[in-house]
């Protein structure tokens, strides 16, 4: 992903304070040049403001192969006139302002706090920004997001994937902004230079589509609420030796489901059924005890901390990371790592 400007050229307020801040990738007062800007990340697009008001276009992004995270703000009130979105589901999330959105004859609006809005690939788009409008969007891969709802729903036959634009209801309003909270916040914590780790990169674009399929009614919705078909105890116990034996690759719910041969769905109920937990929370459990070991054999003098363990187990917050330790083992991982000094 190409830098257009570094976080020092924005003002220091603006640096602190909005999301991604060091992620910055666009950051002008030319029309045309946010417009180009724009097409290159999303999708091609038309900007117009009112005649008077001065533009300041700012965009944060980064990007987890097929899923991209954006902070988008312009600084004035505009109207953007966009074609079919053609290979992308966008999920937007305002955080400040209202957007009303005009797509396939309907119209509806999402507001900072109360809505959000997923526009759906196939229709010509107009968008209506209010003044100081400023918002998360979520770029998801239409390719990615239709194959991970037929492993999620293989019975579902192929269809294509659209979605109800508007998510109002608290709970999957909650729901989005949670998942997204978790890549923000993954993104916020480590170094602009540095990779995301594999494991984890897995986990937060699974826990995003997942999400989203799961929450906000599609064309997939049936068939993902649908019961699904009871799994063997060899399934099982196979997910379960591909965690023992591999909890540092990128594993996620769906990964291990196609490793065995069964739904996610399905290997989730056979989890509760047999083991009396979920195929997530045993490989949560696997990779705290991988992470312990760790904590046990370390040397602080030689550089290692709670945060750089807790990041290769992929754990990427360090407060969640320290509550499920202290749970499990009676102690706070500093402690542990502390008895090597």
């Amino acid at each position: 992903m190409r830098v257009q400007i570094s976080a020092a050229d924005v003002a220091p307020d603006e640096a602190e304070t909005a999301p991604l801040s060091r992620y910055c990738l666009v950051r002008t007062s030319e029309l045309s040049r946010a417009e180009d800007e724009g097409a290159q990340l999303l999708s091609e697009n038309h900007l117009r403001i009112r005649p008077g008001d001065a533009l300041d276009a700012r965009i944060h992004g980064v990007s987890l192969g097929p899923i991209s995270l954006y902070y988008m703000k312009y600084g004035a009130e505009l109207e953007v006139i966009a074609p079919p979105l053609g290979d992308y589901v966008a999920l937007t999330l305002p955080l400040e302002g209202t957007m009303q959105l005009r797509q396939a004859g309907h119209e509806f609006s999402v507001a900072a706090g109360s809505s959000a809005g997923v526009i759906s690939p196939d229709q010509d788009l107009r968008m209506k920004w209010s003044p100081g409008f400023a918002m998360l969007c979520a770029r998801l891969e239409l390719s990615a997001l239709t194959a991970f709802a037929r492993q999620l729903a293989p019975d579902a036959g192929e269809r294509q994937l659209r979605f109800t634009p508007t998510v109002s209801r608290p709970t999957a309003l909650a729901a989005v902004w949670g998942a997204v909270s978790l890549m923000q916040d993954m993104f916020e914590r480590v170094d602009a230079s540095e990779r995301v780790a594999p494991m984890i990169a897995a986990q937060l674009r699974e826990q995003l589509m997942a999400t989203l399929l799961m929450v906000q009614p599609n064309s997939y919705s049936t068939a993902l609420l649908a019961q699904p078909r009871s799994v063997s105890r060899c399934a099982v116990q196979e997910a379960v030796d591909l965690i023992e034996t591999s909890p540092e690759a990128p594993l996620t719910v769906a990964s291990m489901a196609r490793a065995v041969k069964v739904s996610p769905r399905a290997l989730q109920m056979g989890f509760r059924r047999q083991l009396s937990t979920s195929p997530a929370a045993y490989l949560t459990e696997v990779r705290l005890t991988r992470a312990r070991r760790d904590l046990i054999s370390a040397v602080p003098s030689d550089g290692a901390t709670v945060a750089g363990v807790a990041m290769r187990w992929g754990f990427t917050h360090p407060g969640r990371f320290a509550a499920y330790y202290r749970r499990r083992y009676g102690e706070a991982p500093s402690t542990t790592l502390a008895r090597n000094g």
